[in-house]
């Protein structure tokens, strides 16, 4: 049950610094360079390496998690991949249920 517990919170602290590093504009000079440009602008791509890292950082690997070992680089990067493609899932079911869009 913690195993689960620490994958919400790092779900939850993931999706805040994604919706900071979204909201808020980058440097001209940063914005130019066309790969943090784009990355700034799709939640999904941002979400796989704010999640890689932070899985990096607090050693948590869902492959791990689920019984296998292996490489733990790449464990982090496919946990991250994984999270942020379920958080992603979660906020549009989320956008698409309550947003309602006006057509004028």
């Amino acid at each position: 049950m913690t195993e689960f517990a620490e994958l919400l919170a790092l779900a939850v602290v993931g999706r805040i610094f994604i919706f900071l590093w979204m909201e808020f504009p980058l440097p001209y000079w940063i914005d130019r360079v066309k790969f943090i440009h784009n990355l700034h602008l799709c939640d999904l791509c941002s979400g796989f390496y704010a999640y890689s890292l932070l899985c990096f950082i607090y050693n948590v690997d869902v492959l791990r998690m689920l019984g296998f070992h292996g490489i733990s680089s790449v464990g982090f990067m496919i946990s991250g991949g994984v999270i942020s493609f379920v958080v992603h899932l979660i906020s549009v079911g989320f956008y698409s249920k309550f947003m309602s869009v006006v057509i004028e």
